[in-house]
């Protein structure tokens, strides 16, 4: 009765081993080298596709355990009735029992005379032929009530044997179906288990080359700040100076640093200018400047003149410039400065030399 008990434990072994050869070829050279998460995402998704196989395969045996329960449970209600009815003959048949034995006694005694008695002393052939017909009609009636016990005792036997096969058939199937479904439930486990490693890690890869990719953009952005820096002082450096001094325009307005600082440790916000929701570089000079009560710089980096003066005459309150960024002097030769300076440090400090031009409002 479980012909096919070998080719559902193949199936799951070919399963397994297909899974494993598809997470071989997807990456073969998993031991030698990190994959990327485009890799891992792919070797999740044919682990994916296994699993969900599996699960209808599951849902196949599942049914197949649950209909030969229905088929089990019917088979025992089938055996206990047939039960009830093997009661009910053996009643029949107890009872014919003791109608036999109560019809030999009749037949050989009547009272206290044998029934020989009656045949032997007829006084007529009218009163022994009487006597006989009733004799072979008792004996027919004995015969055809030992025939009807035998036949029910055979129908009993027959009853018997065929319920408790059909029963036991149906404990076989049940118990072939739970197997199958047991080996099923443990295979889905276990490549559901795999899957979810795999999961966790195209997570792990994916914040990893986010990381990286963030990175690689800030080493880009500061190598083209480092490059602006060098065209910057190249430019200077072959007449490209504007031709003023710090001393053509004034003393420094050195509260301007002092109103920059009070916004020190808020937030980057690009095109802010209002202390209420954040700055961003241009947006804290322009802002400063205006409560300061001085002319308004441009509301952007690129809307500086040729005003300019060296960064190296620079004073506290100066503002300071580069084409893509401003601040406010706080320290002789714009060594330190106050800046809004992205959106991870936001407004603070600042002594990186970036800047190439100074100007004064």
């Amino acid at each position: 009765m479980r012909e096919h008990k070998p080719l559902i434990s193949r199936r799951a072994f070919l399963g397994g081993a297909a899974a494993f050869a598809v997470i071989s070829a997807v990456s073969p050279l998993r031991a030698f080298a990190t994959p990327t998460a485009a890799e891992k995402q792919a070797e999740a998704d044919q682990v994916r596709v296994q699993v969900d196989l599996l699960r209808a395969e599951l849902l196949e045996k599942s049914n197949i355990y649950w209909e030969a329960l229905d088929a089990h449970d019917a088979a025992v209600a089938a055996r206990d009735q047939a039960q009830q009815n093997i009661d009910a003959t053996s009643e029949r048949i107890a009872g014919l029992q003791t109608k036999l034995g109560t019809r030999v006694r009749s037949m050989y005694r009547n009272g206290n005379s044998s029934f020989l008695d009656i045949i032997f002393t007829s006084t007529s052939f009218s009163e022994f032929a009487t006597a006989w017909e009733l004799v072979t009609k008792m004996n027919e009636e004995d015969a055809a009530m030992v025939a009807e016990a035998k036949l029910l005792r055979k129908e009993l036997e027959a009853a018997r044997n065929e319920y408790a096969k059909q029963e036991k058939l149906a404990a076989e199937k049940l118990e072939e179906a739970r197997i199958a479904k047991e080996e099923i439930e443990g295979t889905t486990a276990h490549y559901q288990a795999i899957l979810d490693e795999l999961d966790a890690e195209v997570l792990y890869l994916l914040i990893k080359e986010q990381e990286a990719a963030a990175a690689a953009a800030a080493a880009a952005e500061l190598a083209r700040q480092q490059a602006l820096i060098s065209q910057n002082s190249v430019s200077a450096s072959s007449g490209g100076k504007s031709g003023y001094t710090a001393e053509d325009f004034g003393a420094p307005a050195s509260d301007l640093l002092s109103e920059a600082i009070k916004y020190i440790g808020l937030p980057y916000v690009w095109g802010g200018a209002d202390p209420a929701i954040g700055f961003d570089c241009s947006g804290l000079v322009w802002y400063c400047c205006m409560r300061t009560g001085r002319s308004l710089p441009p509301r952007s980096t690129y809307g500086y003149g040729s005003n300019w003066f060296p960064v190296s005459e620079a004073q506290p309150g100066d503002i300071l410039w580069q084409p893509s960024h401003v601040g406010i002097c706080a320290a002789p030769g714009g060594t330190s400065y106050v800046h809004a300076a992205n959106e991870y440090y936001g407004i603070c400090w600042g002594s990186s030399p970036q800047f190439t031009r100074a100007y004064r409002y």
